[in-house]
């Protein structure tokens, strides 16, 4: 080996996985002002990792996601600003609901035509609309697509109701 062509600050550092508390030891240059006491008794300085192969998918074979870093919060703060309030599948009429998901799924442009608007209306005047028919055909209207035909056609019912 050449001698001084490595930095003199090359020594035995702890590494530790903050996900799984894993730990090994191993040589780096790497700052740290924290300092622990290895399994062989010396102390070492420590360096936190967020990911190692005892976290990493590749390694584990398991798909997890861990965020230290709160991003995930960050963006939910940033943007809760423009989310509109919650609604559970508990208010809206499920007949309806998935009726109108049965016409959207795994077809053409995934939008609800003439006809599937008349099979939407007459649904929920099979038995009697109701507050909850309304409001799911309401909820139906702002989240589903329509053909520009059957938008208006679906304003023009709803108008009627």
């Amino acid at each position: 080996m050449k001698k001084e062509i490595h930095p003199s600050s090359y020594r035995s550092v702890v590494f530790k996985d903050i996900s799984t508390d894993y730990t090994f030891l191993s040589k780096s240059t790497a700052n740290s002002k924290e300092m622990v006491t290895w399994e062989d008794g010396n102390t070492y300085p420590l360096v936190k990792l967020e990911i190692s192969s005892a976290s990493h998918p590749f390694f584990t074979g398991k798909m997890t996601f861990v965020d230290t870093a709160g991003r995930i919060d960050k963006f939910n703060k940033k943007f809760a600003k423009f989310k509109t309030p919650a609604s559970s599948a508990a208010d809206f009429d499920k007949q309806l609901m998935d009726l109108a998901t049965e016409y959207t799924t795994g077809r053409g442009e995934s939008r609800i035509s003439k006809d599937e608007v008349e099979g939407l209306f007459s649904a929920a005047l099979a038995d009697g609309i109701n507050e909850n028919k309304l409001k799911t055909l309401k909820h139906i209207r702002a989240t589903f697509t329509f053909t520009d035909a059957s938008s208006e056609l679906f304003e023009e019912k709803i108008a009627a109701l």
